[in-house]
């Protein structure tokens, strides 16, 4: 499975994505590199990425009010966002 996950590539969609995305990621986690991470910071068009104080990607197992804070946050900001608009 982790041969699959690490061969997908999904950069040729990220343009027509139109929602606001947003990515709460590790601060130096072992599985999103720098590089995946500019791909999506130069492809979707509305792309959010937090970084939290750890190595490791389970981050709202481990920091679930925080999580859950900025996903309260990102979603008020995007309030007036419809479906048909995306």
């Amino acid at each position: 499975m982790s041969r699959l996950v690490n061969r997908a590539n999904a950069s040729a969609f990220l343009p027509q994505v139109k929602a606001p995305v947003l990515g709460l990621y590790p601060t130096s986690g072992q599985i999103t590199s720098d590089t995946q991470e500019s791909l999506l910071k130069d492809n979707l068009s509305d792309f959010e990425v937090i970084h939290l104080p750890t190595n490791f990607h389970m981050v709202q197992l481990l920091y679930p009010k925080t999580c859950a804070e900025h996903v309260l946050r990102f979603c008020a900001r995007h309030d007036g966002v419809s479906l048909e608009d995306l």
